[in-house]
């Protein structure tokens, strides 16, 4: 079963979680997303000591750990279609950097600390 979500942004984003090919769960869009979509990530802020796999760090003291459908965002280092915007003033948005189409997973790229770590 999945979990379908809307996610309030600018347009809306429409997305279901379901298994991925890339790892465990990830978010797939359920319709056509433009390039340029925005989607406010939601979640709660905590100290970043007890930052997860899953959080976003704001500041060097603090991450937002993101409510789904965000917190399935897998990474992809070369074909990624979104982006996370962080505004320590602002809060968290993730834009799309290409046209969507529907079926297909949204993917971000995690960061060069990501890429270049050991497994």
């Amino acid at each position: 079963m999945s979990v379908l979500t809307e996610a309030l942004g600018i347009k809306g984003f429409y997305t279901e979680i379901k298994p991925s090919p890339i790892h465990g769960m990830g978010v797939f869009a359920l319709r056509k997303l433009y390039k340029g979509d925005i989607g406010v990530v939601e979640g709660y802020l905590m100290p970043s000591q007890m930052a997860t796999v899953h959080s976003v760090y704001i500041d060097e003291d603090t991450v937002l750990e993101p409510y789904p459908p965000y917190r399935f965002l897998n990474h992809d280092a070369v074909n990624y279609n979104a982006e996370l915007i962080v505004d320590p003033d602002e809060g968290v948005w993730i834009a799309l950097t290409r046209d969507i189409e529907p079926g297909e997973e949204i993917t971000i790229h995690y960061g060069e600390d990501w890429d270049n770590a050991e497994y």
